[in-house]
């Protein structure tokens, strides 16, 4: 009877030799450097289109805000210097499902300001909204470019406030003007008792004043932690032109945007930016959001930020 098998000299081999290890290797890094880049293009996809759902949010916040007031919020309320004062962001929360935040922090019987005399009331304007930042923003949930150590509020790291990342089109002047050709422009100085007695103080114009017509006139842009963002409670000076003025809630649009930080009234500290390849997202005072390219012709980007020039605008 005979042994089924192979001979010694004709068994088969196992394992790899060094030169094929090396091509499988080479084989692998081509892949994963193919294959990289598309994940990576389909997560910033992804976070771009949570960043387009949160604008059309504040849009359409912004919209029932002006059918309840018959007007918008101004972009930053002016308490008068170095008054720590209310954003935009703050009159519409009740409108973004966040009541209970708005009665807490009482905005209609109370400055910024006040809020700065308790750990408790300063902990309100630390809260991160979620519906404020831009998932593809790599910036802290606190803001330490951003603190509040103007008239009522204590300097350092108690005094800074929750990052945003989306702030409101003022227009071309500066962002402290109360006479800005945006829409979300800064209001006149009230330093009067809380609440104003003529909401006409408090509240802007409303969309029969955006002559340029809606889908044509930007209203929200977005601006990076590299530019230091901003937030969504309010302004630490709101008379004030530079990066301690009234650009934590607004930004304006003579400046072109993702530039550098530059100085404190030609800066992207008081602009717009994103760290979405190319460009920013900019809401339109219709409540649609559109993608916009650093490369616009910067009058065009211009005549869209203000709401009543009477030029018109080819966009996109």
């Amino acid at each position: 009877m005979f042994a089924l098998g192979v001979s010694r000299e004709g068994r088969s081999k196992t394992g790899f030799t060094l030169i094929e290890l090396l091509v499988v290797i080479a084989i692998i890094g081509v892949l994963v450097g193919l294959l990289l880049p598309a994940v990576q293009q389909a997560r910033e996809a992804a976070r771009r289109a949570s960043c387009t759902n949160k604008l059309k949010q504040l849009g359409l916040a912004l919209h029932n805000f002006h059918d309840i007031n018959l007007g918008l919020p101004r972009g930053g309320f002016n308490g008068g210097a170095n008054n720590e004062s209310w954003g935009w962001g703050v009159y519409i929360l009740p409108q973004l499902e966040l009541k209970n935040l708005y009665d807490d922090l009482d905005p209609m019987n109370r400055r910024l300001r006040d809020l700065g005399g308790t750990a408790a009331d300063r902990a309100l304007a630390r809260i991160s909204l979620d519906g404020f930042r831009c998932p593809s923003d790599p910036g802290q949930d606190i803001n330490s470019q951003r603190d509040l150590d103007g008239a009522g509020w204590p300097g350092g790291a108690n005094g800074r406030i929750a990052t945003a990342n989306y702030v409101g089109v003022c227009g071309t002047l500066h962002v402290s003007d109360p006479n800005n050709n945006g829409v979300l422009h800064s209001g006149p100085e009230y330093t009067g008792a809380f609440p104003p007695p003529d909401k006409d103080l408090w509240v802007g114009h409303n969309f029969k004043k955006i002559s340029d017509g809606l889908s044509k006139t930007l209203m929200l842009g977005e601006r990076t932690w590299r530019c230091w963002a901003g937030g969504w409670a309010g302004n630490r000076n709101p008379t004030g032109q530079g990066p301690r003025g009234a650009d934590y809630t607004m930004g304006k649009v003579n400046i072109a945007m993702n530039g550098p930080i530059g100085s404190n009234n030609n800066g992207c500290r008081q602009s717009f930016s994103s760290e979405h390849p190319g460009g920013a997202q900019f809401g339109f005072a219709d409540g649609s959001v559109a993608f916009v390219s650093e490369n616009i012709n910067i009058t065009t980007y211009r005549r869209l930020g203000q709401r009543s020039d009477g030029q018109t605008v080819v966009f996109p």
